[in-house]
């Protein structure tokens, strides 16, 4: 695709943001809510989490090739809530992508989660849609969403007036004796502290950590046990406000991320990095803006898979040693029921250190219908 194509891209782009409204997060409208909810209680239910999905990425840039990922992903479940505070969860996840011959994925889902305490929820199994954990992009590729569906561990949930967390143990590579490859888990933390709140306005300390692990004592290779590090640390301020009957919010967000490998023999190009990474969210009914800047030197993130590594994915031998990038995101979301909605998403990635230009865009059909199928009696 040429230059006179970005061109128009890049027009049509503005062009929509300057007629536009500005309504959440960053990728909040592409899962449900997976905590247990006590009005539920004593309840077999048979959902259908779904998602129909198109994904294109036009990179031109030498550290990340383009690709589209089109195809659908549903999930068949029958969820038993045993009381106020107790979820067993059983189904499957099935997914296909468009125009590809080799099989499907298919892969059984089970989840137990208890209410600990009235602010503390454990969860034990398949961990569920990832993005909610509400990682920063550096750390998570949103790809990953597509090509990693399936994740078994445990996963903490908080909330307090003060703090609300994620912390959780994802375990991806289960080993055996004399297995000729490592263990593979990462341990990660997402949350905030609430400082300041009001109506309309709040002031957050959000904090996040990853470590990402490859190990294990009784698998036979030669390959060096490594263990990778980012966190995150800064402020967050929203304001949020009516517009005409409209609800609309503007907020800003501030990171200082690091990268640190933690590995008994460093192999990587790079053993600490950081960066700079300041944003802008607005957003105004069915229209979320998200503007950031990205800074960084020497950075590698535990998931090597996204645009903000230092290390070229196309030739490992690159590297940018100071990355600087101005990215945007535009969000159009309809909700047609409380579980049906429609998703349209452009993104830009403009890469000052090089000059390059690259997009994305794509659309989704998220559902989660529920079916209440019968009322049970606790013992």
């Amino acid at each position: 695709m040429g230059i006179t194509m970005r061109n128009v891209i890049l027009f049509l782009y503005i062009s929509f943001i300057s007629q536009m409204s500005f309504s959440q997060s960053v990728n909040s409208a592409f899962y449900f809510s997976d905590s247990i909810v006590s009005n539920d209680s004593n309840e077999v239910r048979f959902t259908l989490e779904s998602d129909g999905f198109f994904k294109n990425n036009e990179y031109f840039n030498d550290f990340v090739e383009g690709y589209s990922i089109p195809g659908v992903a549903t999930r068949p479940a029958i969820e038993w809530q045993y009381g106020a505070k107790t979820l067993i969860t059983a189904g499957v996840l099935f997914q296909k992508f468009a125009g590809d011959p080799s099989k499907p994925i298919f892969a059984p889902i089970f989840r137990l989660q208890q209410k600990l305490s009235p602010s503390i929820e454990l969860s034990i199994g398949e961990l569920g849609n990832m993005l909610a954990n509400n990682l920063a992009e550096p750390f998570y590729s949103f790809d990953d969403y597509y090509y990693s569906p399936v994740n078994y561990g445990l996963r903490f949930n908080t909330h307090t007036k003060i703090y609300n967390s994620r912390l959780w143990l994802n375990w991806q590579q289960f080993i055996r004796k004399g297995d000729a490859f490592r263990e593979y888990f990462s341990v990660g933390h997402t949350g905030a502290f609430t400082v300041y709140s009001t109506e309309n306005i709040s002031i957050n300390i959000p904090l996040q950590f990853v470590f990402r692990h490859k190990g294990g004592q009784i698998n036979q290779t030669d390959t060096s046990m490594q263990t990778l590090h980012n966190n995150a640390a800064g402020i967050e301020m929203i304001y949020h406000s009516n517009i005409y009957n409209r609800k609309a919010y503007i907020g800003l967000k501030y990171l200082n991320v690091l990268f640190i490998d933690m590995s008994p023999s460093k192999a990587l190009e790079y053993d600490k990095g950081y960066a700079l990474y300041p944003s802008l969210i607005a957003g105004l009914d069915n229209f979320n803006l998200y503007c950031e800047y990205w800074d960084a030197i020497n950075f590698l993130p535990t998931n090597e898979y996204t645009l903000y590594s230092a290390q070229s994915l196309i030739d490992p031998l690159l590297f940018g040693d100071h990355r600087k990038m101005l990215n945007t995101k535009l969000d159009f979301v309809k909700n047609y029921s409380q579980d049906i909605r429609f998703i349209a998403r452009i993104e830009t990635f403009n890469d000052i250190s090089t000059g390059s230009f690259d997009y994305t865009y794509g659309f989704h059909l998220v559902m989660n219908p529920s079916i209440l199928l019968k009322k049970t009696t606790k013992r």
